[in-house]
């Protein structure tokens, strides 16, 4: 397995933002960093780059259905949600959890209890 690299070269007073914005997914923010640092260096494993993958996939589903203090925070999560979808479409197979959460919104906007996101406005008109 593949031996974690300390991220170091932090400024830190974004990881006092980090700290004050995201107290539980802060060090899953550094561990994912670290897991990019093995990326880089070249040789990981496949069973590490599955974890690597899956560890960050399911960061950005937590920080949405916990870590958005706002509609307009939770909004922009879900438009990378559909740029990730459209752009690599294996992700839907291997995490489908992203197109139920975009699911569960366009089942509240028809129910008139959220509105549509500005990108899915453009992408209408």
């Amino acid at each position: 397995m593949n031996e974690p690299i300390i991220v170091s070269n932090i400024d830190p007073e974004r990881m006092a933002r980090w700290k004050r914005r995201y107290p539980v997914h802060w060090q899953q923010f550094l561990r994912i960093l670290d897991d990019e640092a093995v990326f880089r260096r070249g040789g990981a494993d496949p069973e590490f780059l599955w974890e690597a993958c899956d560890r960050c996939m399911r960061l950005f589903i937590s920080m949405y259905d916990l870590a958005c203090p706002t509609e307009r925070d939770r909004a922009k999560l879900r438009r990378r949600f559909r740029l990730m979808l459209g752009e690599h479409p294996c992700i839907e197979k291997l995490w489908p959890i992203f197109r139920w959460r975009l699911d569960e919104h366009e089942r509240w906007v028809q129910s008139g209890i959220e509105e549509l996101d500005e990108d899915e406005i453009a992408g209408r008109g």
